[in-house]
Parts: C-alpha cells; structure tokens; sequence
C-alpha cells in the first residue's frame, strides 16, 4: 500500500483534532460531573447524526475515525457517508450503537463483556 502526503496529512489533521476535541470534552464533562454526553441530542462536537430504528444519536466522525477503520474509511475516503450529515443504518440495534458512541467518546464508558456490541444481519 502506497501511503501519500494528503493520507499523511489527513493522519496529522485527524489526531490534531481528535486530540483538540478530547481535551475540550473533557473539559466540558468536569465541568458537569464527567456525565456521559447525551448521544440522543445534538451536543457541541457532533457533526454527524445516525438514525438507528427510527431514533437518532449524534456522534463525532474525527472520533469515530481514530477507533475504526470502518469509520475512517469512511469519513476519509470517496464514500458516499463522506459528506453526509445524516445516516441511516438499516437492521442495526439502537442500544448497540448507543454503547458504541459511549465507549468511544470521551468520557469514555469501560469496555466491559457484560454488552453485546456485535452487530448482527
């Protein structure tokens, strides 16, 4: 795999940011006793919605990008998600994608064994 100047800088921008964004989250959960954001409302750094049975949560593509590969590829390449603002995900479990955003947005919840994140068809 050839690794160019615009994958270099997208790395650099991405961690800049996430970086950015976690220690202003961190700060705005100190502030409010380290609650967990709320994901069913739009909050400070979301920039990106997914509706899931219906409901939306609101997360953040630059964090969601520095944890899976699926979202950076998402979100950094020529995919259609690239550039939307809303995404539907079809047969997926709101309470999955719930504890998804929660362990990987600051403050983030322990990953324990006792939820089934495992999305199934």
């Amino acid at each position: 795999m050839q690794v160019g100047i615009v994958d270099i800088l997208y790395y650099f921008y991405a961690n800049h940011v996430v970086r950015f964004l976690c220690r202003n989250m961190s700060k705005e959960a100190s502030a409010s006793s380290a609650k967990q954001v709320d994901f069913t409302q739009q909050w400070s750094f979301a920039d990106i919605a997914f509706v899931v049975e219906g409901k939306r949560l609101w997360a953040n593509r630059a964090i969601l990008a520095m944890w899976s590969p699926v979202f950076e590829a998402m979100f950094g390449s020529d995919f259609k998600e690239k550039n939307l603002s809303e995404i539907e995900l079809p047969g997926k479990k709101f309470d999955s994608m719930l504890e998804l955003l929660a362990v990987t947005h600051p403050p983030n919840r322990e990953i324990t064994g006792n939820v089934n994140v495992y999305w199934k068809k």
